[in-house]
């Protein structure tokens, strides 16, 4: 299991975490692996944390930019941005298979 930090900025943030917890598991495809979602607004964005079961960080890197460029895509997040995305290491994880 992976959790990957993501950050999507807006002018307005007019949408509520519920909503945004839901747009990213419809919008989450099987391969994406995403377990869980955990979302936090603010008036500029949100703070979207991402459970992905990945083999590694790199595939779970790219599973959530995936997921997050198609959560964009909705029409109610038309003026909304990634402003950043990084992955987060259990303690002692060794990532190299």
């Amino acid at each position: 299991m992976h959790l990957i930090n993501g950050r999507l900025d807006t002018p307005q943030c007019r949408v509520s975490a519920a909503f945004l917890n839901r747009l990213a598991t419809d919008s989450a495809d099987a391969e994406d692996g995403l377990e869980h979602v955990y979302t936090q607004v603010d008036p500029c964005g949100a703070d979207i944390v991402l459970f992905l079961l990945q083999p590694t960080a790199a595939a779970a890197a790219a599973a959530a930019d995936r997921l997050l460029l198609r959560m964009l895509d909705a029409e109610a997040l038309h003026d909304w941005r990634l402003a950043h995305r990084a992955g987060l290491l259990p303690r002692g994880t060794d990532d190299q298979r």
